[in-house]
Parts: C-alpha cells; structure tokens; sequence
C-alpha cells in the first residue's frame, strides 16, 4: 500500500483503519453523485447548499 511506503515508521493499524474508512467514503460519494446526477433531487440539494453558503447566482444571466 502507498501510504505504507510514504509514512514508513509512522503506519499503525489506526491509520491503515482511517485511510481504509475515508476512501471507501470518497468512492462512495463519488459513486452517487454520478449515479444521481441528472436527478431533481440531487439539483435540489445542490441548490440549496450554494444558497447556504451565501452564494446568490447573477439572476440577469450575466457571468461574474
């Protein structure tokens, strides 16, 4: 495995169990989100976290 050779002395088995954990997590939502891409809801949910983050869309059409 690349992070053992990258971290060396520093591997345990912590780190092997995170790394194992956050990629299955990465692929996972990777996964969906081309799985439900072209689904209203996901455009949904989408659109209601750029508004969260103060993010208003230029409702003229004009780019920024």
């Amino acid at each position: 495995m690349a992070v053992r050779e990258t971290l060396g002395d520093r591997f345990t088995e912590r780190v092997e169990a995170i790394y194992r954990k956050t990629i299955k997590f990465i692929l996972s939502t990777l996964t969906t989100g081309f799985e439900h891409r072209d689904d209203d809801d996901l455009s949904s949910a989408q659109h209601s976290a750029t508004v969260s983050d103060g993010y208003q869309p230029d409702s003229s059409g004009a780019s920024q």
